[in-house]
């Protein structure tokens, strides 16, 4: 398989978590917010980034393997969740466990099950809150294969 399979498998799965209204693939959408150079994107979102570089291992015959790191971006904004606790938002830390129940050994195309191995927030912003998980699978890529113009025949008997 290919690494734009993966993608939009993880877009797909992401999409069936149902308060998510937004997602796609990352690129930095966060800052450029902050900034003004993006337009605005509905909230709750979800942002998928291939953590690079990735080291590649050959098996041959052009397949390549790796261990792909995927880090899922979480955002939402919420100025008061109505507990009475003004600045405290509870709510993304649902969300990263229904991400996380979501795609904890789901087999990406190409990959081995999915699991998670680091999570962080990003506590440098002003109205959204940003949450960070990241899964790791091995990955083979097939995208330089060059056994598919191959002749497969019988032996000579």
């Amino acid at each position: 398989m290919k690494i734009k399979d993966v993608i939009t498998d993880l877009l797909t799965l992401l999409t069936e978590i149902t308060d998510l209204q937004y997602v796609r693939v990352f690129n930095n959408q966060f800052a450029q917010m902050e900034n003004g150079t993006v337009e605005s994107f509905p909230m709750p979102c979800s942002f998928i980034e291939i953590v690079s570089p990735n080291n590649y291992d050959q098996l041959g015959v052009g397949y390549t393997i790796s261990d792909l790191n995927i880090r899922v971006h979480l955002g939402i904004v919420e100025y008061d969740a109505g507990s009475g606790n003004m600045e405290q938002n509870l709510t993304i830390f649902a969300l990263r466990d229904k991400v996380i129940k979501k795609l904890t050994y789901h087999e990406l195309s190409g990959c081995s099950g999915l699991m998670k191995i680091a999570e962080s927030q990003d506590y440098e912003h002003t109205n959204v809150y940003h949450y960070m998980i990241d899964f790791k699978c091995s990955f083979v890529d097939n995208a330089g294969a060059t056994d598919s113009d191959l002749i497969i025949k019988e032996p000579p008997t």
